[in-house]
């Protein structure tokens, strides 16, 4: 069964990133015990960096905070989360 999910930016976004297609399985590249930054997490995911912004705005996806710096951090675990979630149709 192929999955395929159109994530489009909302109306009036500052951005003009045509639509991302997640589908099937999540990418292997995700470690679930893996931190990365939001440019990485949208790398693995296939989206755009703005797209990782919306979807913690929105609650779907919370950063952790690093212990050595204090910047945001996404755990692959939850990318998974929100991989399926998004692709579950």
């Amino acid at each position: 069964r192929q999955v395929c999910i159109h994530l489009l930016a909302p109306l009036g976004s500052a951005d003009n990133h045509p639509p991302v297609m997640m589908r099937g399985d999540y990418p292997a590249s995700i470690d679930p015990r893996g931190r990365y930054t939001a440019m990485q997490a949208a790398a693995l995911l296939g989206v755009h960096r703005t797209t990782i912004g919306r979807w913690k705005r929105a609650g779907l996806i919370r950063p952790r905070t690093s212990k050595v710096n204090g910047r945001p951090r996404y755990i692959g675990s939850d990318l998974i989360k929100l991989w399926e979630w998004e692709t579950r149709y």
